[in-house]
């Protein structure tokens, strides 16, 4: 994986495909063979969109040929990549949780956000903050 993800919305080409990809989400995690697989990008067929789970594609870096759109960018998209691309690294060469990772990347990003380090979570990550074993 190289510094930075792509973002969302980039169409590209991968090697093993003839159509181009959209890319909607990041971090797809399988097992294979027992061993836990993370793919950097999850993607659907970008003449097609979505149609059925069956369509989805799960596929890394290296399996890119080409990019024929970049996807949108910003700030905080900026931010948000930098921030994915930590946890990926961590999540490749750690044995902390997944939730563990998020906190200790997010303070750094969001030192002096916790509330919108919140919402971050439970938005793109799905994790809400428990208190008494009630979600908020």
């Amino acid at each position: 994986m190289k510094e930075k993800l792509l973002p969302l919305g980039t169409v590209v080409k991968l090697k093993n495909k003839e159509r181009m990809v959209n890319i909607i989400g990041y971090f797809h995690n399988t097992y294979e063979n027992k061993s836990l697989k993370i793919n950097e990008y999850t993607g659907i067929d970008y003449a097609k969109g979505f149609k059925k789970d069956s369509e989805i594609l799960y596929f890394d870096e290296n399996e890119i040929e080409n990019i024929y759109f970049m996807g949108y960018i910003n700030q905080g998209t900026k931010k948000i990549l930098e921030m994915l691309h930590e946890i990926y690294k961590e999540m490749t060469t750690n044995s902390n949780t997944l939730e563990t990772i998020i906190d200790k990347i997010g303070q750094k990003y969001y030192k002096d956000d916790t509330e919108g380090f919140e919402k971050l979570k439970e938005k793109y990550f799905n994790i809400k903050e428990v208190d008494s074993g009630v979600n908020k």
